[in-house]
């Protein structure tokens, strides 16, 4: 008897530390009887199995489903490990159509008779807030492309984000091809986990007894920092990128307001009753609490002209540094004097130096000008 627990999510439920106190506790692991499998297809050693599901950007952002990458290689791997196995992705979560489930359940039956499907709850006002503020800090993060188009703490560009949010739905395709008794639904509220921690809360679904004594700190990201990155996202900014993000406001963060939360909740609520029906392991008919108190009276994600003279101060600020580091001259010297062998890259050199050089310093200007079309020639 072989048995496979899957993590499967969500996203914003404590997973990358439940993924990484599960890479660090091999020995402790092993003394149950349990391996965690966390390579990638290429055979890379990682803390996560996100790399087995291909969630392209375009197709998230439409909301269709994501892809098993290799069904039978990842079960096989899987089948490989010692004992009982634990395989984590939240990536999971982006898998919306049965048919995805349905292959790597066959596959995985060729080495696995005993399935746990875990997954930790959020209510869907506070998952979606988290998870689109948090595809604010980078660009390409498919969670930015699913809640892409818009600036807002709930976005609106869309009339619904039901492929992901929808748990009676999503959750309902890994029972029909598992089975229900193969479903572990837990809350993502510190009142719902085992000391208040998901990481105890987690391993002792297996059986370990586990204290974690780190204690997680969720930065959090203000208004300001937040809507300049959702608006960098827009942009292919290169190397700049990372500088216009860096954060450097303080002020509160970005937020919906109390009645906006609950509306938005409130669409959910006759799903979360079926879904709390079927599997009948909440402490409630709905499985969340009605507590909107966290929420601020009036929503938090439209610019006050302070706010929005904060963020053109910001970015501005961040670009000072660059101005400082880099010059025009350096670049001009660099190409004229130095005996570069990338052409393409001392032409785009020069370009920056054209953009750099304020129009004033005609001299500097022309002489970055003339080497241009030297270099263009060659």
């Amino acid at each position: 008897m072989k048995k496979l627990y899957i993590h499967i999510g969500n996203h914003k439920t404590g997973t990358t530390s439940i993924q990484g106190v599960l890479k660090n506790s091999k020995n402790l692991l092993e003394s149950h009887g349990l391996s965690y499998f966390s390579t990638s297809p290429n055979g890379e050693l990682m803390q996560a199995g996100n790399s087995w599901v291909s969630a392209c950007y375009n197709d998230i952002k439409q909301g269709r489903t994501g892809k098993i990458v290799n069904p039978s290689l990842l079960s096989k791997m899987l089948g490989e490990c010692k004992g009982d196995v634990v395989f984590s992705s939240e990536n999971l979560s982006w898998i919306f159509d049965i048919n995805e489930i349905i292959l790597l359940k066959s596959a995985l039956d060729l080495y696995f008779d005993q399935f746990e499907i875990i997954c930790y709850l959020r209510r869907q006002d506070k998952q979606i807030v988290s998870h689109k503020l948090q595809g604010a800090k980078h660009k390409g993060a498919t969670n930015s492309a699913y809640y892409d188009g818009d600036y807002y703490a709930i976005p609106v560009v869309r009339n619904n984000y039901d492929e992901y949010l929808d748990y009676n739905k999503r959750i309902g395709l890994w029972a029909d091809v598992f089975g229900d008794k193969s479903i572990t639904l837990k809350v993502y509220e510190r009142t719902e986990l085992l000391r208040g921690d998901v990481v105890d809360d987690f391993l002792e679904l297996m059986g370990i007894e586990y204290i974690n004594d780190e204690i997680e700190y969720n930065k959090t990201t203000s208004l300001v920092d937040t809507k300049i990155g959702l608006i960098a996202n827009s942009f292919s900014l290169g190397c700049l990128d990372a500088i216009i993000r860096e954060n450097g406001d303080n002020s509160d963060k970005m937020s919906p307001s109390k009645e906006q939360a609950k509306c938005f909740y409130n669409k959910y609520l006759e799903s979360n009753i079926a879904l709390s029906t079927r599997f009948r392991v909440f402490n409630k008919d709905s499985i969340f609490d009605d507590d909107f108190s966290n929420y601020p009276e009036c929503q938090k994600d439209i610019f006050t002209n302070d706010t929005a003279v904060k963020s053109i101060e910001q970015i501005f600020s961040n670009l000072e540094v660059v101005s400082q580091l880099l010059r025009p001259e350096d670049l001009y010297f660099l190409v004229a004097n130095g005996n570069d062998q990338y052409h393409k890259s001392s032409i785009r050199a020069l370009k920056l130096a054209m953009r750099l050089t304020p129009d004033k310093n005609k001299n500097l200007k022309a002489k970055i000008r003339e080497l241009l079309n030297e270099v263009s020639r060659a």
